[in-house]
């Protein structure tokens, strides 16, 4: 063998190794990217499912201490802010009214340690006591933040309904 042909051959196996490693970094990010995709996924289910059984524990700790909501013609606020509040709150709601929502996200996307998801929703409230419901449909851009765990959570949260609920 030359000279030549060995440092030929030395290219050839530096440039197929780096081909490989490359291969499997992009490979394991995307199997990270799938395991995050998942993850958010399954919040936005345990999201309507702390909604849809008047669970303030669960819906509260979906989100960063300090995540920031900015619901439809009402002040933005912070959770920490609302967390003592929000059972009493609920509670009280749900003496006159019964809640279903669903959530249909259109879009989750992951960039590092930050992943927004945007989509819409649909709420229904029945009243208890009398035969009017009022189902309102709406959008949203919700922006997660991933823990030190390794979980993610709501850090802003922007939402609005494209018509006010009529009850």
């Amino acid at each position: 063998m030359t000279k030549k042909n060995s440092k030929d051959i030395m290219i050839l196996t530096a440039v197929l190794l780096s081909t490989l490693f490359i291969t499997q970094g992009v490979a394991q990010n995307a199997g990270n990217q799938n395991t995050d995709y998942q993850a958010i996924e399954s919040m936005w289910c345990a999201y309507c499912r702390a909604c849809n059984n008047n669970d303030p524990a669960s819906f509260i700790a979906l989100h960063e201490k300090d995540a920031i909501k900015m619901p439809p013609q009402q002040a933005m606020f912070r959770m920490d802010q609302i967390a003592n509040s929000l059972p009493s709150m609920w509670n009280n709601q749900n003496k006159y009214v019964y809640t279903s929502m669903s959530i249909n996200y259109q879009e989750i996307v992951i960039e590092g340690d930050y992943a927004w998801s945007m989509g819409t929703y649909e709420e229904v409230l029945i009243q208890k006591y009398e035969a009017k419901s009022s189902i309102y449909k709406g959008k949203f851009l919700t922006v997660f933040h991933r823990q030190p765990d390794g979980s993610w959570k709501i850090c802003r949260d922007c939402f609005n309904s494209n018509d006010p609920p009529s009850i």
